[in-house]
């Protein structure tokens, strides 16, 4: 008791304390009292529309179907019209043979009469009756009959609209009620039309039972409780008494209006009134939930206050938990960027000075040393081309984690790509007498991919398989799946007899800066980056790569990438740059003495470097500007050729410089060639280059023989250097025409006398066979041997600088369809050319033809 007075007293209070707490449950109850009560009418007003509209969709599916049946009658007379135009004369016998089907398919039809035109009573009256019509029972036809028919002027008047008319009269039969008929005649004028002489004419009776016809459709339709009054009058308007309602349609018949007063029995609109009930009850009962929800809100608002506090607090320290994390993520992943950018930028700071070692070195080499000097400068060498190997390894690196690796979609053979990898790798393999076996079952597949990040996952998986073997054998297995018509995945193994891998090391064998043992790094050398960057690569191909390996007797690497293939490569466009490429000659360039070169440069090693480097090549007319604006000044002040350009300079970047260059309003200014020389190695790098209006890209540590291909279209590079040893050619003979200009072969042979005697020999042997081959094509028509020849053998009269030779041989080319006697006069002079060349090298002693 002490328990329940306590609960009450504190409900009082909260009553008290809460007045509007308890208002707004009284409040939605109300409403929903007054909601369940609108719901029911609603709700039962509903179900009676429904049932009306039930009751008139069924009056007019009946009015429909008795349309339908009296349109089948009317059908049927005129099909009696057609029999009787068909006929030369109609007797008894035809007429019920023609009559009696009738009463199969229709079995609401009563009788089917003929009546002759004349007015005697004697002529031929035809009949058919399904029972006698005569019967008394039948209290609104009993009197049809023969005599009936030529006497009462009701049908003789009727029988007379139908042959005046000639259409089909309907009506009902004499003194009935024309609200209820338990008939209707149909009456239809007919005659035969096939003999004029015979010709015999009537009106065709039809008596329908409607009374039958109407019971019977409502019983099989489903018409339940439907009582159809037919009228050929207009009905009038009835009144609703207690639950009869009724409701009136019309329809046309054998042009006449008939109306259907329909009338519902007593009971028809009886219907249960639980829908209404159960739509109270349920709004009632969702209005006191309602109520009641509201209620226990209000009750428990005071709790929820305390909790939200308490939520509150957590939820702040909660917050504050987020958000350290996420600083942490932040940070995270800032440092994620600052390693990738300093990655990045420890290659390009690394770039810098090698590009200076590297080149240097390439140009020392070409100089002879004694045996001392030599073998440091082989460690030398060594080493740097290692450290460059190293940096091109961590940018690589970088380029992966800062996924700015984007991969090529080019068509290209991959059978072909695999074989010449392996080549390659034969020289590295043959140092260490190790055998390098390829073994693929396929002569091509052109793939469509990314032709040089395959090469380098190939590259990388078969030179460390070298590296890591000290006897024994590597081979290459290569496994083709196709997937799909044109989607195959393809399988390269790499399979060596090395020191393999521990198996506690599997896993980690592709992690970054990770080998199996440290003891390797001394041993065998290399970072640990190789195979982190293959995953890289593979990963980014949408494949996978793994390794099986035993210790002590060898691994398999292996690599699936997925490629789409197409059944043959594209045909490769010959550019400016490759026709320049073929003997360091271009026709259209500037000579290497003549061109004036602005270098934008700020190292002051890679100055030194590249002064050296021009002299090397015999530029002479060359200035160096420290920054972009600077660069930006001379090309306004000065006439120059070409523009050297450096990205990373102080005041202003080479990028910007290019931009202000290409927007000078001088033409001339303004399209001056300029090229990207910078240690930015990225692809994007040269991207960006490309973009902004650099005409090429080089990027540091520059290679010599690279740099004269890229710089080939605009200069030609045909002057002394000072590693060339002039004094030794001999000075030409006064008044005759040298037939050759050794001058490039010198400059590209970098002083070494040794080589241009080489290829000079190669000249006189190979001129000899590939002459002897253009002669055997000397035929009449078309011949693309013939051009495929004359193009070798210009090739190799311009790597002499056979001029003459070589420009005849290039008319030669174009003569892909000619005569015997053109080519025949071709060989004549190419020949002689070829001969004084060789008479000349034999003449200056530069070839022994003994």
């Amino acid at each position: 008791m002490f328990f329940k007075f306590d609960i009450f007293q504190k409900v009082k209070e909260y009553i008290r304390q809460n007045t509007t707490t308890y208002i707004s449950p009284l409040i939605i109850f109300i409403i929903g009292l007054g909601l369940s009560i609108i719901s029911y009418g609603i709700m039962k007003m509903h179900q009676e529309n429904k049932a009306n509209q039930n009751f008139i969709t069924s009056t007019e599916q009946y009015t429909s179907e008795i349309k339908s049946s009296f349109n089948d009658y009317l059908n049927d007379i005129v099909a009696f019209e057609a029999f009787f135009s068909a006929s030369n004369l109609v007797d008894q016998q035809e007429f019920k043979t023609f009559s009696s089907p009738f009463f199969n398919t229709r079995h609401n039809l009563m009788a089917i009469y003929y009546v002759p035109d004349s007015n005697n009573k004697t002529d031929k009256f035809y009949s058919e009756n399904r029972i006698d019509i005569s019967d008394n029972s039948r209290n609104d036809i009993s009197k049809f009959n023969k005599l009936s028919l030529f006497e009462t002027p009701y049908y003789k008047n009727i029988i007379s609209q139908a042959r005046n008319s000639k259409k089909t009269i309907l009506a009902e039969p004499e003194k009935q009620m024309a609200i209820k008929p338990h008939y209707i005649l149909h009456f239809k004028h007919v005659e035969t039309t096939q003999n004029p002489l015979l010709q015999q004419a009537g009106v065709i009776i039809y008596i329908i039972n409607f009374s039958d016809l109407k019971d019977h459709m409502r019983t099989n339709g489903n018409f339940h409780g439907i009582l159809p009054i037919l009228q050929n009058t207009h009905p009038s308007t009835l009144t609703n008494k207690g639950n009869m309602r009724s409701h009136n349609t019309k329809f046309s018949n054998a042009g006449q209006d008939w109306y259907i007063t329909f009338t519902a029995k007593d009971g028809y609109f009886e219907r249960k009134h639980w829908p209404e009930i159960w739509m109270f009850i349920g709004v009632f009962s969702i209005s006191c939930i309602v109520s009641l929800y509201i209620f226990f809100l209000f009750y428990q608002r005071k709790k929820d206050e305390q909790a939200n506090e308490l939520l509150k607090s957590e939820q702040e320290q909660a917050q504050s938990e987020i958000i350290l994390r996420q600083e942490a993520q932040q940070q995270a992943e800032q440092a994620s960027r600052y390693k990738s950018d300093f990655l990045a930028n420890m290659s390009h700071e690394l770039r810098t000075p090698l590009n200076s070692i590297v080149g240097m070195v390439q140009i020392i080499e070409q100089n002879e040393l004694n045996e001392e000097v030599s073998d440091m400068f082989s460690l030398v060498k060594g080493a740097s081309y290692n450290l460059l190997d190293i940096v091109n390894d961590i940018l690589d690196l970088s380029k992966i984690e800062a996924e700015q690796v984007h991969l090529e979609c080019i068509a290209f053979d991959a059978v072909k790509r695999i074989r010449d990898t392996v080549d390659s790798m034969q020289p590295l393999a043959a140092e260490k007498n190790i055998m390098l076996f390829c073994r693929i079952d396929v002569e091509h597949l052109y793939a469509i991919g990314d032709e040089l990040r395959f090469t380098r996952v190939l590259t990388n998986l078969v030179s460390n398989s070298i590296r890591y073997t000290i006897e024994g054998n590597v081979s290459v297995i290569v496994k083709i799946e196709t997937l799909f018509d044109n989607l195959v995945r393809l399988r390269c193994e790499v399979i060596d007899t090395g020191i393999g891998v521990p198996k506690d090391k599997m896993t980690t064998i592709f992690d970054k800066f990770t080998q199996a043992d440290a003891s390797i790094t001394r041993k065998f050398g290399g970072t640990g980056l190789g195979l982190t960057i293959t995953k890289g690569l593979v990963e980014l191909m949408d494949g996978d790569v793994g390794v099986e390996s035993v210790e002590g007797e060898g691994s398999t690497f292996w690599f699936e990438v997925p490629f789409g293939i197409v059944e043959k490569l594209p045909e490769k466009n010959t550019d400016r740059s490759a026709s320049a490429r073929e003997g360091w000659v271009n026709l259209d360039a500037i000579p290497a003495k003549d061109v004036r070169i602005l270098m934008a440069e700020d190292n002051d090693m890679n100055q030194m470097f590249m002064k050296k480097l021009f002299s090397t090549l015999n530029i002479k007319n060359y200035t160096i500007a420290p920054n972009g604006r600077q660069a930006l000044m001379d090309v306004q002040s000065n006439n120059f050729d070409l523009v050297l350009m450096d990205c990373h300079m102080p005041e202003m970047n080479g990028y910007d410089a290019t931009v202000a260059i290409r927007n000078l309003p001088d033409p001339l200014q303004g399209g001056i060639p300029i090229i990207a020389m910078t240690a930015n190695a990225m692809q994007e790098d040269e991207e960006k280059c490309i973009s902004i209006g650099m005409d090429a890209y080089i990027s540091k540590p520059v290679d010599i023989h690279l740099f004269k291909e890229k710089l080939s279209p605009w200069i030609m590079f045909e002057g002394n250097n000072k590693s060339s040893n002039k004094a030794e050619t001999p000075p030409p003979v006064e008044e005759e025409e040298v037939p050759v200009n050794l001058d490039n072969l010198r400059d590209s042979a970098m002083g070494d006398e040794g080589f241009v005697l080489e290829i000079i020999s190669m000249f006189v042997s190979q001129g000899e066979e590939q002459l002897s081959a253009l002669k055997d094509q000397c035929t009449e028509g078309e011949n693309e041997i013939w051009v495929e020849v004359a193009h070798s053998l210009k090739g190799t009269a311009g790597v002499v600088g056979a001029e003459n030779m070589r420009e005849l041989c290039g008319s030669a080319q174009k003569l892909k369809i000619g005569s015997l006697g053109e080519r025949e006069a071709f060989i004549q002079d190419i020949e002689e050319k070829y001969n004084n060349a060789k008479n000349y090298f034999i003449k200056e002693k530069l070839f022994n033809s003994e």
